[in-house]
């Protein structure tokens, strides 16, 4: 099954809060090879470059830092709304 843009901006915030590929790759249960693919996907998606590779880790670029919390917010947004689906189906089925 294909990633949903959502998916992608999942593994973008865990992978700037791990400021690991692999961290972040163990926390998302998937492989790093993923999360650098989804990254990759994103930087090619947006045109720029969202993190800096080092053989310590990644760092984010200054655009990365500006999109954190904007990605954040869409994220939560989508949690949100899964959330009132779920609860109206439940409640549509009593």
């Amino acid at each position: 099954m294909k990633c949903m843009p959502t998916d992608e901006y999942r593994y973008f915030i865990t992978a700037y809060s791990c400021r690991s590929f692999s961290e972040a790759a163990r926390k998302s249960s998937i492989s790093s090879q993923g999360i650098g693919k989804a990254i990759r996907g994103l930087e090619q998606k947006f045109g720029v470059q969202l993190f800096g590779r080092t053989t310590r880790g990644i760092v984010p670029t200054e655009i990365a830092s500006k999109l954190y919390p904007i990605l954040c917010s869409i994220v939560s947004k989508e949690d949100e709304l899964e959330c009132l689906i779920a609860n109206s189906q439940h409640d549509s089925n009593r």
